[in-house]
């Protein structure tokens, strides 16, 4: 139970404290501080065509920005080519642009490229270099490339790295991979 005194105490500190929030620049302009990636501000106007449903242009846009050295445009490029969003999937393209962007640590392009080559698309299928993207992207903090890695490990039979990969993305929240280490352990 608060006393009159109390509420007008904690009353004055939430105040006190506000101003010196204010003064010290915590409530500068919010747009200053909320500003855009440079990555996929310069990459919006595909993002536009996207949205639009001008598919093969937004393409066309994201290529040329990922040959002027824009990741994201390298990754947007890969996935517009393995899902076929423009026409037909190229998974070699899809590759191509996979790898680029993960040449720059792209998180997700790493763990596209991992997945092209466990199951054999665009590529001949190779668990062993599925394994090094998948390492790769999961240090890189990817808990989703930890769960495809433990899977590369259990179908190797290397139990006992599955196990901790498939630890790990449970820690993290992935779902399936508790239940992967459940039957694990039976």
């Amino acid at each position: 139970i608060f006393t009159k005194f109390k509420r007008k105490s904690m009353k004055s500190y939430f105040l006190t404290a506000f101003f010196c929030l204010i003064l010290s620049g915590c409530g500068v302009n919010l747009a200053q501080r909320q500003k855009l990636d440079p990555q996929i501000e310069q990459i919006s106007d595909a993002i536009y065509l996207h949205n639009q449903g001008e598919h093969k242009k937004a393409l066309r846009k994201f290529e040329n920005y990922a040959r002027e050295g824009n990741v994201e445009a390298m990754y947007q490029a890969g996935v517009y080519h393995r899902d076929g969003t423009a026409g037909r999937k190229d998974f070699e393209r899809a590759k191509f642009w996979f790898e680029a962007a993960g040449y720059f640590g792209h998180v997700e392009a790493l763990r596209n490229v991992g997945a092209l080559y466990e199951y054999g698309l665009g590529t001949r299928k190779d668990l062993k270099k599925a394994r090094e993207f998948y390492l790769k992207a999961a240090k890189l903090g990817s808990h989703l490339a930890a769960y495809e890695l433990a899977h590369v490990y259990k179908k190797q039979r290397n139990f006992k790295d599955a196990r901790v990969y498939f630890e790990r993305a449970c820690g993290e929240w992935v779902t399936p991979a508790c239940e992967e280490l459940e039957n694990l352990q039976k």
